[in-house]
Parts: C-alpha cells; structure tokens; sequence
C-alpha cells in the first residue's frame, strides 16, 4: 500500500465525458446590421445574412429567427434561419420603390427551439438586434399613365386637329422632361404625328374609315437625361364614318320583260349598297327621277326594306314596237346630309319561253344569225352565177 514499506502502487487513466445542457442563450455579436438592396431586385432575393452565437452544441444550439412587424405591417421582409449554419437570412418578401421608402429599419429575434426548464430564471434563451435595410436607388424608364390608350375621331376631321394626348413620368426625377415619338413601324401610313414635348396626338393626312377604320400604334417615351431609357404604350385609334360615300344599286342589273307581261307586274327587284356605316343601320329610298315620274312604261315601287320593285304600269310589250327601254333610277340613304344617285336599267322586250324565262343569245339570237347567213349565202350564188354568165 502507498506509503507503508515494501507496498505495492498503480495508475491509470480516468475519462470524463461532459454532456452538454442548453445553459445559453442566443447571442447578437451586434447591436445594429445594415444592408444595402436595389429596387429592382426581383422578391425571394437574399438581402442578407445575420448569426447569433450559442455557446450549447446540437439540438441545444438550434434557434429560430422572427422579425418584429412594423408600425406599417408591410411584410417587405421575412427571415428564415438556416438549418446547417442557424444563420438568419434575410429575404425580399415584396417588391421595393426607392421614391416611395427609401430604408426600413426592423428588429431581429432570436429564439433556442429547445429551452431547458431548469436554466429558465438565468437566461431568457432569446437576444434581439436591429436590423436596417437601405433601398438603393435604381434609374427606372418612364411610366405611362395608363397601360392602354382609346380614341376616337372622325373621319372629316382636318390635318392638324389634335383629338388625344398621353403623358409619362419620370419616377427617379419628377422635374425630369420626357420626349415622345411614334414607332415608326406601326404607323407605315403616318397618318398621325405626336408632338415630341407634351405628347398631344393630331392628324397628319387625310383620313377615310372606307379604307382603314382602326390603328394601332406604339408611342415611346424616352429619358432625355441619364440612361435614356424608354418605355412604350399602345395607342388605339378608331376612324368614326361620316356619310360621304352615295349608294349605289347592289349590281348590275341585267331585266327584261316578256311580251306577255300584263301592266302591274313585277320586272325585276333591286337593292343598294353603300360602303358607309350609319350607326342605325342603312335606310334606302328608291324612286323614279323626277322628269321620268309620269312614265307610262314603267314605276319604281320602293318596299321599305331596302328593295324595290321595277313594276309595269301597262300591257301589250312587244319586240315589234321596242326592243328595250332606259329606266334612271334614283338611290338615296338616310344620311345628314342624304346622298344618292342614278342608276339606268336597261330593260329588254323578250319572246319568252312558256315558263317565263327569256334566252340569251338563244332563239332571238340564233334567228338573227341564221337571216345574216342566208343572205350572204344569196350574195355567194348571186357571184357566182354572174362570174358563170360571163364565162
């Protein structure tokens, strides 16, 4: 034994394994962190990266970050806490404006998942920090003030008449002019111009809504400071119609009438056409003109449909007495000021067939080919037998 004499001694080596307890609480190195993001960072962008120190290991280190909500409740900001490192990065929740806010200042929590109970009364396992975020400030191409503009102006309007206007801002300079300009590319007829300092839109040419009755174009507003950028907006113009085309019969009618038509009878029935667009609609009116009111041939019986009727007035037609009349026709449309015009039918006298139907270049025809042959047949013989004759 040690200590007595002749007695026996031995060491050896004695481990000691610690297990740790969560004893600490999360700790800031900081009292203030300052980050900088542009404006145009796009949301879910890391705007930075904060650690609170915990002197426990595993589980007992483990900690979540919060960030307090400001007197405005924006949300601008979440921050989540890395699994790996138990860093707190700070993420864009929503889009920034650096002329609306230009900082946020916010406070940071940090929070151990797994307090121990027994520690309670001497560590509050939390610590905050201050966190401010500088928004910085980005050059930004001017905004239109509206997404889409809508026109409307009238065809007969004159060259030089301003019917529009349109207006951009400059967001990073309120004092900041603007010049505009039509693309040139969706305009190829130049119909329009813009004035290039306060965006008012007239008319370059003369306009017809018969030919084109929308256009479509693009207006640029360009910085003309800085960067120089630009945005675009498409601008909608629709030609209003004016009544400035007459109407005119549908086609060409081709009539005739039988030799057996008994007064009263309908010849032919006509329509109009007018390549204008009155908002109510087309409303025709059919009628003689007013020399030929007193036809005794013939009359114009308008139906008030946009029809009318070319109609006998007597009996007793024959190809012997006539072979065809000239009937003018007068279209007018319901416009402010009306407009109409004359149409002339030529109206054939026929042999028709039983069933009323008139041939063309049929029987009449044939008979007429068929007498212009014989007598050049009879020439033909009539040369001959003198050329025999002097033989």
């Amino acid at each position: 034994m040690l200590g007595l004499s002749g007695g026996y001694s031995t060491s050896t080596t004695v481990t000691v394994s610690l297990t740790d307890v969560n004893d600490n609480g999360p700790t800031f190195q900081q009292h203030l962190y300052t980050f900088a993001v542009p404006e145009n960072a796009a949301v879910g962008t890391t705007v930075g990266r904060i650690m609170a120190g915990d002197g426990d290991v595993g589980i007992n280190a483990r900690m979540t970050y919060s960030l307090e909500e400001d007197l405005e409740g924006s949300s601008t900001f979440i921050i989540q806490t890395d699994p790996v490192t138990q860093a707190g990065v700070v993420l864009l929740a929503k889009p920034l404006n650096y002329e609306s806010k230009r900082h946020y200042v916010k406070v940071v929590e940090a929070v151990n998942d797994h307090p121990d109970t027994r520690f309670l009364p001497l560590e509050e396992f939390r610590d905050r920090t201050t966190l401010k975020i500088l928004v910085r400030d980005v050059d930004e191409p001017p905004i239109f003030l509206s997404s889409v503009y809508v026109w409307k102006v009238p065809e007969n309007a004159a060259v030089g008449m301003v019917f529009g206007s349109l207006s951009a801002r400059d967001t990073d300079s309120l004092n900041s002019p603007i010049r505009y300009s039509i693309d040139k590319r969706t305009d190829a007829t130049k119909a329009f111009k813009i004035d290039p300092n306060n965006g008012t839109i007239a008319v370059a040419k003369a306009l017809d809504r018969e030919t084109t009755e929308w256009y479509n174009m693009t207006v640029e507003a360009k910085e003309t400071t800085q960067n120089h950028l630009s945005s675009s907006v498409v601008v909608f113009i629709k030609v209003l119609d004016i009544n400035d085309n007459v109407p005119t019969l549908a086609r060409d009618y081709q009539p005739y009438i039988c030799e057996g038509t008994q007064a009263g009878d309908l010849i032919q029935l006509v329509s109009a056409v007018d390549p204008d667009e009155p908002t109510e609609g087309h409303h025709f009116y059919f009628s003689m003109v007013p020399e030929e009111r007193i036809n005794p041939n013939f009359t114009v019986r308008d139906n008030q449909d946009n029809t009318a009727g070319i109609v006998a007035r007597r009996s007793t037609f024959t190809r012997k007495d006539q072979t065809q009349y000239l009937l003018p026709v007068v279209v007018a449309d319901s416009g402010s000021p009306a407009l109409s015009s004359t149409s002339t039918l030529t109206i054939r006298v026929c042999s028709c067939h039983p069933t009323g139907h008139c041939p063309t270049g049929g029987v009449e025809a044939l008979a007429l080919n068929m007498s212009v042959s014989m007598q050049t047949l009879l020439g033909i013989l009539v040369c001959l037998a003198t050329v025999i004759d002097g033989s």
